[in-house]
């Protein structure tokens, strides 16, 4: 990490997650020559199994629509349950990741997705020399979000 650059790439966490919204980070460049990618997808973690769960669901579901584009797709939970952040990483790694996209399975842009996420994603990839990462927008940036809200509400 250089700079105060917490994803390694050159980029802060305020370029990329803006305080005051759901605006889009800028994402890395050169993509193509990373090498082989893995796929964590990270919520907050609960002191509850069902809660837990929900992310395994989403993350199962996500490795049989895109699992063959990544080396490996784990689920990792910021705190409160396992498999960490750190767990997820170590995975990927084993698995031949060299690059790990982080997919926030977070609502909007708070402390967590700006500050602690990156932090621990950071502290985990420095174990493994040469391990590059990025993380996705939070789920607010994506339009799809407003359509599963009309989805999931009644019509009047």
């Amino acid at each position: 990490m250089q700079g105060g650059d917490r994803y390694g790439d050159g980029y802060t966490v305020e370029r990329r997650v803006a305080r005051r919204g759901c605006e889009k980070p800028e994402m890395t460049e050169n993509k193509a020559n990373r090498g082989p990618r893995g796929l964590i997808v990270v919520d907050h973690g609960s002191r509850r199994d069902a809660a837990n769960l929900t992310l395994e669901r989403v993350t199962a579901a996500l490795k049989a629509k895109v699992g063959e584009r990544y080396a490996a797709v784990e689920a990792a939970h910021m705190e409160l349950a396992s498999p960490s952040i750190a767990d997820a990483v170590r995975a990927c790694h084993a698995a031949g990741a060299r690059h790990l996209v982080v997919s926030l399975f977070f609502l909007a842009p708070g402390r967590h997705v700006t500050e602690d996420i990156p932090e621990l994603v950071a502290e985990a990839a420095g174990e493994h020399p040469g391990l590059t990462w990025e993380l996705t927008p939070p789920l607010c940036e994506s339009e799809a979000l407003c359509d599963a809200l009309i989805d999931l509400t009644p019509e009047a």
